[in-house]
């Protein structure tokens, strides 16, 4: 399920349009995000790895290269190997990504892309639709547990 999910993500494209709807296909954005991301990685490539990594952990980084002003290409990151360092100042939010488990800022935020599927215990972190079922799974082999044990102490 999981690769027809990326897959079908991956055949979407992703349009800039005018304020009058004209779509541009030319545009810089749009040549960026559907032909060429990266000089590593396809943009059908990228769009496959984020699809994946939103359905198994709901969460995807990209992190911006400039060329000068513009974003010339984007590097997928595993999010087993960034995440966000959240301020624990109100109002702040995120105020960098550390990389390998550190909470040393590595990557300013708008440097980073961050995909999340919404995670209402922390609007910061994603929350993939497997860890969703996982933890479904888990409540059931509790119960199952806690009646065989219920059931053998009488």
């Amino acid at each position: 399920a999981m690769k027809l999910i990326s897959d079908s993500i991956a055949q979407v494209p992703i349009v800039v349009a005018d304020k009058e709807g004209q779509i541009k296909p030319e545009h810089r954005i749009s040549q960026l995000l559907n032909v060429k991301r990266s000089t590593a990685f396809s943009a059908q490539d990228c769009k496959e790895l984020i699809g994946s990594w939103l359905s198994i952990c709901g969460s995807a980084f990209e992190l911006k290269i400039k060329t000068g002003r513009n974003t010339a290409e984007l590097w997928p990151i595993s999010p087993d190997r960034i995440g966000p360092v959240i301020s624990t100042t109100p109002g702040e939010g995120v105020t960098g990504y550390a990389v390998d488990g550190k909470r040393e800022i590595v990557y300013k935020p708008e440097e980073v892309i961050h995909h999340k599927f919404i995670n209402p215990a922390n609007p910061f972190t994603g929350i993939g639709p497997l860890e969703v079922a996982a933890k479904t799974v888990d409540v059931d082999t509790w119960m199952r547990d806690f009646n065989a044990s219920t059931a053998k102490s009488r």
